[in-house]
C-alpha cells in the first residue's frame, strides 16, 4: 500500500468544511442516546470540543511518529474525519515526505473544524440546521453507518501526573467521562 498516495489524495478543503458539519452533528446524536447526557444549551459546545481534542491526538500522534490506532482506540466515539486521517497514514507508510504532508494537513483540517464550528456557533440558520438534522428533541437521525464506535474499554495507562483545578476539573469533566479520555488527554482541549 505504501507509495500509492500522494498530498492531492489528502481530502479537499471543501470536504473537510462538509466533514466538519457532519461530525458535529453525527457527535450531538452520539451523545444524546448516552446513559449521561450533557445539558441541552452545552451538547453542541461538548461535542466540538470532544471532536477537536481527538484530531488534536491524531496530529500529535502524527508528529512523534505513533500509532494512529492505538490513540484512535482511546475514543469511545471516532469523527469521521479522523477516520479519513488514519487511512491516508497507513497508505503513507514510511515515506517522510507524505508524512510530513500528512501530519500538516490534519492541522489544516483542525484549523477548518474549528473556524467551522465557530461558524455555526454564530450563525443563527445554522444553528438551526444542525438542531433540526439532529432533532435535539430526543428523536435523534443517527447514522449507524457514518459513525463508529469504539467499544475497546482497556483505557490507557499514563505515567504522566496532571493536576486540574476545581474550575478546570468541572469543565474537562464531561469530556473523559463521555469520551472515555484518560485525564492527560484533556490538557488539549
Amino acid at each position: 500500500m505504501q507509495g500509492e498516495t500522494s498530498r492531492k489524495d489528502f481530502i479537499a478543503s471543501s470536504k473537510v468544511k462538509e466533514l466538519a458539519f457532519e461530525d458535529l452533528k453525527d457527535t450531538i446524536s452520539w451523545l444524546q442516546n448516552q446513559e449521561e447526557t450533557p445539558e441541552a444549551s452545552e451538547v453542541e459546545k461538548i461535542a466540538a470540543g470532544g471532536i477537536i481534542a481527538c484530531l488534536q491526538d491524531v496530529i500529535d500522534a502524527f508528529k512523534e511518529n505513533q500509532e494512529v490506532d492505538r490513540v484512535v482506540g482511546d475514543w469511545k466515539f471516532v469523527p469521521r474525519v479522523v477516520r479519513e486521517l488514519q487511512k491516508y497514514k497507513e497508505k503513507v507508510g514510511t515515506d517522510a515526505v507524505l508524512k510530513q504532508e500528512l501530519y500538516e494537513h490534519a492541522l489544516t483540517c483542525k484549523h477548518i473544524y474549528e473556524k467551522e464550528f465557530e461558524r455555526v456557533e454564530k450563525s443563527e440558520p445554522l444553528r438551526k440546521k444542525l438542531k433540526k438534522d439532529v432533532q435535539i428533541d430526543g428523536n435523534e437521525d443517527y447514522d449507524s453507518e457514518k459513525t463508529e464506535i469504539m467499544t475497546d474499554d482497556e483505557g490507557s495507562d499514563s505515567d504522566a501526573t496532571v493536576e486540574l483545578n476545581e474550575e478546570e476539573l468541572k469543565r474537562t469533566s464531561w469530556y473523559k467521562e463521555v469520551f472515555h479520555l484518560p485525564s492527560v488527554l484533556l490538557l488539549s482541549v
